[in-house]
């Protein structure tokens, strides 16, 4: 009996462990996994373009995004000129936040809607931009300095509009639907 026991016991092992293996395997598998720890680069299929920093941006060319966030403590405003879609399918804009005491951050970066990652180009401030030594793509939080790009993400960028996207996202950042 006891052996029959432990046979039993040895069989349940082995299926265990051999479906936990086949699940690790499948997960591995997935070439869009960019959340799992093992794989934060973008997958190998997948190329960024060049980027250009843009102009700075003038104050007639921003556009105010209505991000309606509590406790935001910035007005947030996209430049229409530098709002892009590259074929590498990342939106491509320069940010301004502006206090209520009129003091700007200034950013030009990327976000990826397809995986909600974000990267910085170049910090901007008297007027001229600042290029980012360590570029990397990062996840785009929901909270703390994020939130603005979460919002944008979800309300304006993406998913990526078929046809004129530029023309389409600066509409939905005009309120114009």
């Amino acid at each position: 009996m006891s052996r029959k026991l432990s046979c039993r016991g040895l069989l349940a092992t082995t299926c265990l462990l051999a479906s936990a293996a086949i699940y690790a395997g499948i997960e591995d598998m997935d070439p869009d996994d960019d959340y799992s720890s093992h794989r934060d680069a973008p997958g190998p299929e997948w190329k960024e373009q060049a980027v250009v920093i843009p102009s700075y941006p003038r104050a007639e060319d921003l556009i105010e995004v209505d991000v309606s966030l509590y406790e935001f403590p910035f007005a947030l405003f996209i430049d229409r000129k530098s709002l892009s879609v590259g074929k590498d399918g990342v939106i491509r804009d320069t940010a301004v936040l502006r206090s209520a005491n009129g003091v700007e951050n200034v950013s030009y970066e990327g976000i990826r809607c397809r995986h909600s990652k974000v990267q910085r180009y170049a910090y901007g401030s008297g007027g001229e931009f600042r290029p980012v030594r360590n570029r990397e793509w990062r996840f785009i939080r929901k909270d703390g300095q994020d939130r603005f790009r979460t919002e944008l993400v979800n309300h304006y960028f993406c998913p990526l509009p078929l046809g004129d996207t530029e023309r389409q996202i600066l509409d939905k950042l005009k309120g114009r639907d």
